[in-house]
């Protein structure tokens, strides 16, 4: 499913984010687990979806928008594109 998330076609982005926002919400309500986060982690989803957030179409916007707020925390980061003092890393999850 990842490997779609670049996919140019609105219809399919959606599909497949909606089926991601599925699969993070069973891994977290049900399984209590993060490893459905772990996996989107190692196939480089995170980058994809972050992409997505300049895409023309609202709906894919938002979705994107609401799988990286809900399962995963991202740090502010300065526009000058230097970490904020206290940032370790940009990208945590929030299991």
């Amino acid at each position: 499913m990842c490997s779609w998330l670049n996919k140019q076609d609105s219809k399919t982005l959606i599909v497949i984010l909606e089926g991601l926002i599925n699969m993070l919400w069973v891994g977290k309500t049900l399984l209590n687990h993060s490893l459905f986060a772990d996996k989107l982690e190692e196939c480089g989803a995170l980058d994809l979806l972050e992409d997505l957030q300049s895409y023309p179409n609202q709906h894919v916007y938002d979705l994107a928008i609401k799988l990286l707020e809900t399962y995963f925390i991202i740090e502010d980061v300065d526009l000058s594109g230097e970490p904020a003092a206290n940032d370790t890393a940009t990208l945590n999850f929030a299991m």
